[in-house]
């Protein structure tokens, strides 16, 4: 009797609690796994993402909602890496990069002036672009990218 309540009670119990911190841990895992092949991918372009993000988010985060804030990272990693990236990989990117935004950091670098011209100037063409919000977006990166990176 009693063999037969722990198999039918307390092993299944046991079995899927088990099972649930096994998949908890794969999948946790796999979010680690995907965004450390991610940043070997991007490697030193995020400062030049961050050099054009900063500006921007230095003087319109109070301001602007949470959607904003990840059009303007998403327009900085697409202008970077024009198409080399998939909508999933810039979306996890965009994850990573507002995860780790330090607003004293991109207020000192502003202050500083150590940010270059030319992403100063992608940073505004970008800014105006996420305030419009009637832009199309590849037209956008294409323009950007025609004018300051080539």
């Amino acid at each position: 009797m009693l063999t037969t309540w722990f198999s039918t009670q307390v092993l299944p119990a046991i079995i899927s609690a088990g099972s649930g911190a096994i998949f908890g841990a794969l999948i946790a895992g796999w979010d680690k796994l995907a965004t450390r092949y991610m940043l070997s991918k991007l490697g030193p372009s995020i400062k030049t993402i961050y050099d054009i993000v900063d500006p921007i988010l230095d003087a319109n985060l109070k301001g602007w909602s949470g959607s904003d804030v990840e059009n303007v990272i998403a327009f900085a990693i697409e202008v970077v890496h024009d198409g080399e990236l998939s909508a999933q990989e810039v979306n996890l990117m965009v994850k990573h990069i507002t995860a780790r935004f330090l607003p004293q950091v991109a207020a000192q670098k502003v202050k500083d002036g150590v940010i270059a011209e030319r992403e100063l100037i992608i940073a505004e063409k970008i800014k105006e672009a996420v305030e419009s919000k009637a832009v199309n977006v590849p037209e956008l990166v294409k323009t950007i990218r025609k004018t300051y990176f080539e």
